[in-house]
């Protein structure tokens, strides 16, 4: 008669099989244990602990140090001091960044008068857009100057800047080199379209705080137009024209009267622009 007795059928009467195939899974099992505890004593291998992550390492029954603090006699704290990654490069950064240098060296150079909120003087934002070789700054506006100059006059005179012309002609590039110069920022920015609304461009609401504790301060979200204002510095608006004209009439008072209503606030519901505040539209 036949059974089903280890790994494969053999006689009842036979148990010599049976023990062998028992002797032999008994053998396999302690040796895995034995190259377990191995492992996690600490003894060096080649392939175990050569790619265990920088830190603390155990060591084995007889003292004997881990890799990482034998290698070479080095301080532990040397070999996981990870390397500084390389600061990102940006592909296109502001004009404050590109041209730190000519503006810092302007700004040092300067003792002309300049406009309440102004870093520089008319003449040296004359220079920095238009360029003076004796001085190692590149031209950045290929243009006529007189351009420059009106352009400058406007905005010194507080009023809003807008800029015409066909596509291509270096108009947002101009109101970007003028927003450095001036301000010194020029990532204050309101794109225009069609989608545009007035919570893009004076405030809007974080609405959880809005409904927990009503119109406050802490609850208001400031655009670009209320920053600008509030900071004293230069708003550039691209595509003005592609508003809806409720949206461009929405500047009026700003421009004008130099101050942005918050009717839903109770206390000090009128914001009024710092010194340097203007618009440069295109």
């Amino acid at each position: 008669m036949l059974g089903l007795l280890g790994d494969g059928p053999v006689s009842v009467g036979s148990w010599a099989p049976r023990r062998a195939a028992h002797r032999n899974r008994r053998t396999k099992a302690a040796n895995r244990e034995s190259a377990a505890s191995l492992l996690f004593r600490g003894v060096p291998s080649r392939t175990s602990l050569s790619h265990l992550p920088l830190g603390r390492s155990g060591s084995s029954d007889h003292g004997r140090a881990s890799p990482l603090e034998s290698e070479s006699g080095k301080d532990r704290s040397v070999l996981a001091k990870r390397t500084p990654s390389p600061k990102r490069a940006l592909e296109r950064p502001p004009a404050e960044l590109r041209y730190a240098d000519e503006l810092a060296r302007l700004a040092k150079s300067d003792d002309h008068p300049k406009p309440p909120g102004w870093r520089l003087s008319p003449r040296a934002v004359r220079t920095f857009v238009l360029g003076d070789p004796s001085a190692g700054i590149e031209r950045k506006f290929v243009g006529h100057p007189s351009l420059v100059d009106r352009a400058m006059v406007s905005l010194a005179t507080k009023r809003g800047l807008m800029l015409i012309g066909e596509p291509g002609t270096a108009k947002s590039l101009l109101s970007e080199l003028f927003a450095a110069a001036i301000s010194g920022r020029s990532t204050l920015v309101i794109q225009g379209s069609a989608a545009t609304g007035e919570e893009h461009i004076k405030y809007g609401w974080n609405y959880a705080l809005l409904l927990a504790e009503g119109p406050t301060r802490r609850a208001l979200v400031p655009g670009p137009l209320h920053t600008a204002m509030q900071e004293g510095v230069i708003v550039r608006f691209e595509e003005i024209t592609r508003c809806p004209l409720e949206i461009q009439d929405s500047l009026l008072s700003a421009l004008s009267d130099r101050v942005l209503a918050i009717p839903e606030l109770d206390s000090d519901p009128m914001l009024f622009a710092a010194p340097g505040f203007n618009v440069i539209a295109t």
